[in-house]
């Protein structure tokens, strides 16, 4: 306790900067941070645990998880650490988006708190803070936006520091401790594991230096038993959950072929000039996306090495932080340039190796400083200057750019809200139905409902499909819904589309009076565009399951229609008739135009491969 009162004594001034740091950043996240896609599937297993226990998501779909597998669903990215608190805070307090992010916003201030310990108690209060403020556009969007990557790494590095202070004081406990933190990490994200090779280079060093080795080992026995502690009462509480053996080892298999997918191990090289085109790939992109100039990727990776070389060649210690900091920043590294391709190089997921680099390299850069330098006042000062005109070089530009991300995320945050209000205000028994993969989490779990999967469940009646901007950039499912449903559009802003769908689409377009029929033998898939001209165009997906299509048309004068065929690859279709029902005359348009509309119709053989 009397450690505690004369740390906050000697820095009272830093931690009230802290304390308004933390402040301001827990003001930015209730106005201007949203949950992203993969954070509204994480939040849906708390908002399960509080609705019915079930550690669950709902995403049904037809060919990715049965139903009886959405129990501790493989999509699952961030771990019980964080999903049960939170699922507390909804149990007290009710599903609200706010309580989506408390945890992790109690965590980041955690995380931000340990970057100023280890800082300032090797360099000064001044260089912590500095370092501190340095490191927030860098990730204070992360556990904002409801992912994991920040309180896996505030495990990560206390997980360092208690080890630490058990290979000083020798004592079991600690050990156990760190074993314990170290399971917490692992619950966490499964890629904390990534640590565990540094502490197995700790085992070999210890145990080649010890003249007890029996004793050694027996100290990371205790750290293994302190890890197996919460992992194993996680796992008994999903093989109870999952119902038997069976399903339990089922699921595990499931995993670790998601573990092999994601981590990108299944991935092909192309030998070695694949290899090496990969690693240029990913430390320009590295460079690219971190505002930093490649050289200090190389810079961060070869520094420290040539350090420890050198003071172990002068028999001088080196800290066992920077060591830890370091070999995790290399293994990261490692996987990142030699495995990781494609879509998997994400910000997120190579953060914390960033933090850890940059801290290491400050670190050691510090100690050569105020070891070789602090005598020669002037090379002091100049050396200084340069190290912080270059956080200057790296943290504005980053500054500037995650300042525009938060406007930006303001603006997305109010539109979900309009969204969100929206679907509140309709009736109870309401449904609302995604697609596939596109099941919408992020408005399913902020306006407290369950989005069911349109592709593999009957639609009910008040149903509504909802196209938030995830699906609007990467999927055409609306496309499909107008092909199978009737679709009104009852609300639309620039986040999301809410439409109201019924199955009695046919009858609902002839009421109308307005629509051209087309009636075509469909090969395999394909997409028709109608287009009336004026920027007045609708697009609908078809398959060879479908003999006609209506498509409704404006009650507006037309003077011109073009019709494409946008077919599979190697296909045409063969258009039986198309019929335009006006006012309830029917004029034919194909194969014979017997209309006064200029009638365009584009039927080539098709490039697609799309399935």
């Amino acid at each position: 306790m009397n450690k505690i009162k004369n740390y906050i004594k000697n820095n009272w001034i830093s931690l009230v900067i802290l304390a308004v740091l933390f402040a301001g950043l827990y003001v930015v996240m209730l106005n201007n941070c949203l949950l992203d896609f993969d954070a509204g599937m994480n939040f849906q297993v708390s908002k399960s645990l509080a609705d019915n226990g079930r550690y669950a998501t709902n995403y049904m779909d037809v060919d990715y998880n049965a139903s009886d597998s959405l129990l501790f669903d493989h999509k699952i990215q961030t771990g019980s650490p964080i999903i049960f608190p939170t699922a507390l805070l909804n149990v007290i307090f009710g599903v609200k988006p706010m309580h989506m992010q408390i945890v992790l916003c109690a965590v980041y201030c955690v995380f931000l708190f340990l970057i100023y310990y280890v800082v300032s108690k090797r360099l000064g209060r001044i260089a912590g803070i500095l370092t501190t403020l340095f490191f927030v556009p860098y990730t204070y969007f992360n556990p904002f936006y409801g992912y994991g990557e920040v309180a896996m790494g505030t495990v990560m590095l206390l997980t360092f520091l208690v080890f630490l202070y058990a290979r000083q004081k020798g004592k079991f406990r600690y050990y156990f401790v760190t074993g314990l933190l170290f399971g917490v990490g692992y619950l966490t994200k499964t890629v904390f594991m990534i640590c565990a090779p540094t502490y197995f280079l700790f085992l070999v060093y210890d145990l080649v230096k010890s003249s007890n080795r029996k004793h050694e080992f027996k100290k990371y026995l205790t750290l293994v038993g302190g890890f197996l502690v919460p992992v194993a009462l996680f796992e008994l509480y999903k093989l109870i959950s999952l119902g038997g053996i069976m399903q339990y080892f089922s699921w595990w298999y499931q995993e670790l072929a998601c573990i092999l997918t994601e981590s990108g191990t299944a991935d092909e090289v192309g030998g070695i000039t694949g290899l090496l085109s990969r690693i240029v790939t990913n430390i320009v992109w590295y460079g690219d996306m971190f505002n930093m100039m490649s050289l200090l990727l190389i810079v961060l990776m070869i520094f420290p090495a040539v350090y420890f070389i050198y003071c172990w060649k002068k028999g001088k210690k080196i800290d066992e932080l920077n060591i830890c900091l370091y070999f995790v920043f290399m293994t990261y590294m490692a996987w990142w340039l030699l495995i990781v391709s494609g879509d998997r190089l994400s910000e997120r997921r190579i953060m914390i190796a960033n933090v850890f680099g940059i801290t290491n390299s400050l670190l050691l850069f510090g100690k050569i400083v105020k070891e070789n330098f602090k005598k020669s006042r002037v090379l002091y000062s100049i050396l200084t200057v340069a190290a912080a005109v270059i956080m200057v070089f790296i943290f504005v530009p980053k500054c500037i750019s995650e300042y525009e991300g938060i406007v930006k995320s303001h603006e997305r945050k109010q539109l979900i809200d309009e969204a969100v209000e929206f679907i509140r205000s309709q009736p109870e028994n309401s449904s609302y139905y995604g697609s596939g993969w596109w099941q919408n989490p992020t408005i399913a779990v902020e306006a407290n409902v369950t989005m069911h999967n349109i592709d593999c469940e009957e639609l009910k009646p008040d149903s509504y499909f909802v196209e938030d901007v995830y699906m609007k950039v990467n999927s055409d499912t609306l496309n499909d819904m107008r092909s199978r449903y009737y679709v009104e559009t009852v609300f639309e802003n620039d986040e999301c589309v809410i439409c109201k769908i019924s199955d009695d689409r046919d009858e609902k377009i002839a009421e109308k009076g307005d629509y051209i029929r087309i009636d075509a033998a469909m090969n395999y898939w394909g997409k028709i565009t109608v287009d009336y001209g004026g920027g007045n165009s609708s697009k609908y997906n078809y398959n060879a399951n479908i003999d006609h299509i209506s498509v409704e048309a404006p009650n507006t004068d037309i003077s011109e229609v073009t019709i494409i065929f946008d077919n599979y690859k190697g296909e045409t279709t063969k258009i039986n008739s198309i019929v335009y029902v006006n006012d309830g005359s029917n004029v034919q348009l194909a194969p014979l135009n017997k209309s006064e509309l200029k009638v365009n119709i584009i039927n080539e053989v098709g490039t697609s491969t799309e399935p």
